[in-house]
């Protein structure tokens, strides 16, 4: 299978190549995941009408924002490798089972993981040592974003399954699309709408 397709075939051919094509898409998605907290930041605090405030509450979101998107991608890693084995393999069936699996899986955990933050954002917040000043205004952010884990959940593992049938770069591509859209959005809930902090949060 050609180097510049898609889906790459890493079990043929040279591989020097192939791996530098495969590792670039995976290490650019992975930053730009850990983007979209640093992008909030930066517009609440040029844009917001409380900006100071509104800087310091998504800023101390940091850390724990991190910790999340880093345990979403590790947890990934789960669904890559079953799908890597079983293609490589070559059994199709096996293939699609795991996806099935995968997906259903990543949308529950989701959910699971959204409830438990949604509720548990202020006391993770205040582990951190957050501001009581601008705690009420993080723990807005966090909630909002814990709302939509379950479509973090199904990208990461989303991802997890190209990678592992060679393609990592439409993970990418589709990352750059809805990071563009999170910071339009950003700029246009916290400008036009005037949310502040809960118009970033709800952009990403």
């Amino acid at each position: 299978m050609a180097v510049n397709s898609a889906r790459m075939n890493m079990t043929e051919g040279p591989l020097l190549k192939k791996l530098l094509i495969y590792t670039l898409p995976v290490l650019a998605t992975g930053v730009l995941q850990f983007l979209y907290n640093a992008a909030d930041t930066a517009v609440v605090g040029r844009f917001a009408e409380d900006s100071e405030t509104a800087l310091a509450a998504v800023g101390s979101t940091g850390a724990l924002y991190t910790l999340i998107t880093g345990l979403f991608i590790g947890l990934s890693v789960g669904a890559n490798v079953s799908v890597s084995h079983a293609f490589g393999a070559g059994k199709e069936d096996q293939v699609k089972d795991v996806v099935h699996t995968a997906i259903t899986v990543s949308f529950v955990l989701g959910i699971i993981i959204g409830v438990f933050g949604f509720f548990m954002a202020r006391p993770l917040l205040g582990l951190m040592s957050v501001p009581d000043t601008v705690i009420d205004h993080s723990s807005l952010y966090m909630r909002t974003i814990f709302i939509g884990m379950p479509a973090q959940t199904c990208y990461n593992y989303g991802a997890a399954i190209l990678n592992a049938r060679g393609d990592t770069k439409h993970p990418f591509y589709f990352l750059c699309v809805s990071g563009a859209l999170n910071v339009s959005l950003n700029l246009f809930f916290v400008i036009v709408c005037k949310l502040g902090v809960l118009g970033v949060a709800i952009a990403t």
